[in-house]
């Protein structure tokens, strides 16, 4: 069977010359094409090829169209890197390809829509680096994703919203890095991260709600640098040590990120009567009741700035059932302690 791309190309005139290029190998790279700076479309289904080389298409500004066989397996550094005019790339069929290499597609200024095969297990650095036209990704059907290097999406400032596989061990640092643009995000179910990087959502300055991964160990400095819309902080899945968080939040004063954020929503294990921070105006506990008055006795010796709102959860059994169902009944107190101790029951 003859193995051959199909590629249009723009001559200077304007004019558009399309020829057959035949390939004699299971690899290809820039120069087999000519003036490769000059493709329009490049079709290169009719073909076996297993590894594309050597920043393949990088800066090839007039591309448009790309369409790949399935037998790809590898693609090397720089695939499309400054491609500006290509806006939609579908790469579902590459089902042989498991690595994204470093910077590839970073700089496609008009890209947006990608996606990605099921297959994907790394992404590299840079992936879509000032992208700045993409609104939206959904990465959630790429179950094998475990790593991702840094820049992922640093610089795409119309980024609107991101949906991340389950099961990723590992983001680099400058993860969302000026993505301005977001204003939600929610990495939750996250459960295998442990790690927050630096700079991590630097400069994302409309993001308002974020909701961490549960399992975070560490975290390092400027990860939400600058993030100036943030007002309050969900820490109530936190399983690990929710100090972690509030050590960069509030007690590095030198790395103060998010000097809007007000309000902060901690989980049962926290020791309430500790926590101490001028710029928290509104502070929510919630907790099992056997906990509360224990916290309550201790909190007439301190000196607090800040209402305390207490959500106490208590379980009940549904009698009527065959099965015992158990919910959750939430009953709010709230906790004026500027002045003195004042409780009361909504």
């Amino acid at each position: 069977m003859n193995s051959y791309c199909t590629v249009t190309y723009e001559k200077t005139n304007g004019k558009r010359i399309t020829r057959t290029v035949y390939i004699y190998e299971k690899y290809i790279y820039s120069s087999y094409f000519g003036n490769y700076y000059t493709i329009e479309e490049l079709n290169c289904k009719n073909t076996e090829l297993t590894e594309i080389r050597n920043s393949f298409l990088r800066e090839c500004e007039n591309l448009t169209t790309l369409i790949l066989p399935s037998t790809i397996k590898r693609i090397s550094d720089s695939f499309l890197r400054e491609c500006t005019k290509i806006e939609n790339l579908d790469l579902s069929h590459l089902t042989n390809l498991t690595d994204i290499k470093n910077e590839f597609l970073m700089g496609c200024t008009n890209l947006k829509t990608l996606i990605l095969p099921p297959t994907i297990k790394q992404i590299g650095k840079e992936f879509l680096q000032k992208c700045t036209n993409i609104k939206e990704l959904n990465l959630s059907h790429l179950l094998n994703l475990t790593h991702i290097d840094s820049s992922f999406l640093s610089g795409c400032t119309n980024l609107e919203k991101l949906t991340l596989p389950p099961n990723i061990q590992h983001i680099n640092y400058l993860f969302l890095e000026r993505c301005s643009n977001i204003k939600n995000l929610n990495l939750s179910h996250l459960k295998e991260l442990t790690i927050i990087n630096n700079q991590f959502l630097n400069n994302c300055t409309k993001l308002e709600t974020l909701l961490l991964p549960p399992a975070i160990k560490n975290i390092y400095n400027y990860f939400l640098h600058n993030c100036t819309n943030i007002t309050e902080l969900n820490l109530f899945h936190f399983t690990y040590d929710v100090n972690v968080v509030l050590d960069v939040l509030l007690h590095r004063s030198c790395y103060y990120p998010c000097k809007y954020l007000n309000t902060l929503i901690l989980p049962s294990y926290y020791k309430i009567n500790e926590f101490q921070c001028k710029q928290i105006q509104i502070l929510i506990w919630i907790t099992p009741r056997k906990f509360i008055r224990k916290n309550l006795n201790l909190l007439h010796y301190c000196k607090l700035d800040y209402k305390l709102f207490i959500i106490c959860m208590a379980p009940l059994i549904m009698r009527n059932s065959s099965k015992k169902i158990y919910y959750y009944f939430i009953q709010y107190v709230i906790l004026n302690v500027k002045f003195n101790m004042h409780l009361g029951i909504l």
